[in-house]
């Protein structure tokens, strides 16, 4: 349930209650109906402790089924590569006379199913579990913040959170709920830091991986060294200013946001933090796409050679 339809719920329960005891013949006084009336509302409403804790464990669960079968794909699919790729050797060699293009396709061997299995884990990882882990993050933080200066309690804080785990993968939905400046460079010390360990760090990962099959299919298919480390370093360029540009939008955003809870109204800082999700999701799919593409080019090259 979201927070504007249980406030609803509960605004209209709480009349409800207050309307039927002022029916009643002999009615407690108004200030003793309210202490009466709000204090198991709020009992009511503030989520059980153990519940964050199973929606944490309910979360891992749904990331490792996001993730966990292309690890074990990997797995299974990089060993059968490298026990095959020494008969591939020698059946292109047999086949075409050309050593250098049959060291290619002994190495496309591993780098194929390698990149086909990497891609899927920083993929799925990128796009839908960083983004909701970090979410849920920055939401505790603030709720932390909040409770350790009274500005609201601990069961609406756990009600907060659970909200943020409840959500599915993907671009979040719940908002940090982040307010002052100091709330603010918090939450954007965290973007900044995710923007550089995980998803440049990751897209780089993938990138690496990458870059060794896009010359492993490249040689495999030409037989040209140069024109494999040519495509190679094409690769590795186009991962460079991926992960270049998902740090960069990240510090600028940082900046921008706090530079709005410094002075600008709450509204410009909303539309500063929409266009950072967005443009992040973008840069992730795209950066993922192009890969994709690229390597699905070279993989149809290989076969037509």
């Amino acid at each position: 349930m979201s927070a504007s339809v249980r406030t609803r719920f509960l605004s209209s329960t709480a009349a409800t209650a207050m309307a039927a005891i002022s029916m009643t013949p002999l009615a407690p006084p108004v200030e003793a109906r309210i202490a009466t009336v709000a204090a198991p509302a709020i009992e009511l409403t503030a989520a059980p402790v153990g519940a964050i804790p199973l929606a944490f464990l309910r979360n891992q669960l749904t990331f490792c089924g996001l993730i966990c079968p292309f690890i074990v794909e990997g797995a299974v699919a990089v060993p059968i590569g490298i026990a095959e790729a020494p008969g591939i050797f020698l059946h292109t060699v047999l086949q075409t006379g050309n050593v250098v293009g049959a060291l290619g396709s002994a190495a496309a061997a591993v780098t194929v199913p390698t990149d086909a299995a990497t891609e899927k884990i920083i993929g799925n990882d990128l796009n839908l579990v960083l983004p909701k882990a970090q979410n849920t993050l920055e939401v505790a933080v603030v709720q932390a913040m909040d409770v350790l200066s009274g500005r609201t309690t601990p069961g609406a804080a756990r009600n907060a959170i659970l909200e943020a785990l409840n959500q599915p993968p993907g671009q979040p939905t719940v908002p940090t709920g982040a307010h002052g400046l100091l709330q603010f460079a918090t939450v954007e010390a965290i973007n900044v830091v995710s923007a550089v360990a995980f998803q440049a760090g990751e897209t780089l990962l993938l990138g690496i991986v990458q870059t060794a099959n896009a010359s492993a299919t490249t040689l495999a298919s030409t037989g040209n060294v140069r024109t494999a480390l040519s495509a190679g370093i094409t690769h590795a360029r186009s991962v460079l200013n991926t992960a270049h540009g998902q740090v960069s939008t990240a510090l600028n955003t940082a900046i921008m946001n706090i530079r709005a809870a410094a002075g600008q109204p709450v509204s410009t800082i909303s539309s500063v933090k929409t266009q950072r999700q967005v443009r992040h999701g973008d840069e992730s799919r795209r950066g993922v796409a192009h890969s994709t593409d690229s390597v699905h080019r070279l993989h149809r090259g290989g076969h037509a050679g």
